[in-house]
């Protein structure tokens, strides 16, 4: 059965009352088939390389950041990358 005609069967038992036979209908010929989720994953360099590009703004608030990605890898600073607090030297 085509897509269109099972979506067109589903609105008509849908419009005449019947909810039960439309979703029995889109159960078995038009399957919810999820898109598997992909995540974006990039390393620390390409992430501060990035955020340099950018000119150390934040994108979400579009202001310039007080402590620039370089001090986040300096030994210096006992921060982690996560912020977690507990964890820090």
């Amino acid at each position: 059965m085509d897509k269109a005609e099972v979506i067109q069967q589903a609105c008509r038992a849908a419009a005449s009352g019947q909810d039960a036979t439309a979703r029995e209908l889109l159960r078995a010929h038009y399957p919810f088939q999820p898109i598997p989720k992909v995540k974006r994953t990039c390393s620390l360099r390409q992430s501060i390389a990035i955020f340099e590009r950018d000119g150390f703004i934040d994108r979400y608030q579009g202001r310039a950041w007080c402590i620039p990605a370089r001090f986040i890898c300096s030994r210096r600073f006992s921060i982690r990358i996560t912020w977690a607090r507990s964890i820090s030297r």
